[in-house]
């Protein structure tokens, strides 16, 4: 079993997290919230909508998901953007947030390499079970 904790009061959105165990499974802190254990250590706190396709954080602390398949069977990925956890997108004044059109890092308007993404621990297998 993991514990996480959190060195500040309050609901889990935000402040320093510590696993006191390793787990390979993502944890939910709150109905909107999991916890993602990463392959260096420590755990990111992810929505819970997105967790199933996180992938890992880019250099720049974004969250990096899977978008879709490629022909090639390997994964475009995508950064969020910090505001909203959403994709950006191009506009006449910039990359901008999907959701609220902020201004975002230039960096979130096109495809991420796996190899530049801190990743996770991938979630475990679940066999299918036989009934």
């Amino acid at each position: 079993m993991t514990i996480i904790t959190r060195q500040s009061a309050g609901q889990p959105t935000g402040g320093q997290f510590a696993a006191h165990t390793r787990t390979e499974s993502p944890i939910e802190l709150h109905s909107d919230l999991v916890a993602v254990p990463m392959a260096e250590g420590g755990v990111r706190i992810v929505p819970t909508a997105i967790a199933d396709e996180f992938r890992g954080v880019s250099p720049g602390g974004y969250n990096v998901v899977a978008a879709f398949e490629k022909a090639d069977g390997s994964e475009y990925l995508v950064g969020l953007t910090k505001c909203c956890n959403s994709t950006a997108k191009g506009s006449e004044d910039g990359i901008v947030c999907r959701r609220c059109y902020s201004e975002c890092d230039p960096m979130l308007g096109g495809p991420i390499e796996l190899s530049a993404v801190a990743p996770r621990i991938p979630a475990p297998a679940t066999e299918p079970s036989e009934d």
